[in-house]
């Protein structure tokens, strides 16, 4: 992935840590430790980098 979108790569890797931090195990914690609009914020960041990602990897995949 890092080699068709470097900077969509690390949004993605940085994006990805922060789930962890909310659930860290499989039941959740008894208090949340984000609100549920900041989880959707850092899924849509997954979502959109890795749009790009796709869409480089596609056009260097054409060529």
């Amino acid at each position: 992935m890092a080699q068709y979108n470097l900077e969509a790569h690390k949004a993605i890797e940085t994006s990805m840590t922060e789930p962890l931090i909310v659930w860290p195990s499989v039941i959740a914690p008894a208090t949340p430790v984000k609100n549920p609009d900041d989880v959707s914020k850092l899924v849509k960041n997954i979502e959109e980098n890795s749009q790009k990602v796709i869409k480089d990897a596609s056009t260097k995949a054409q060529r």
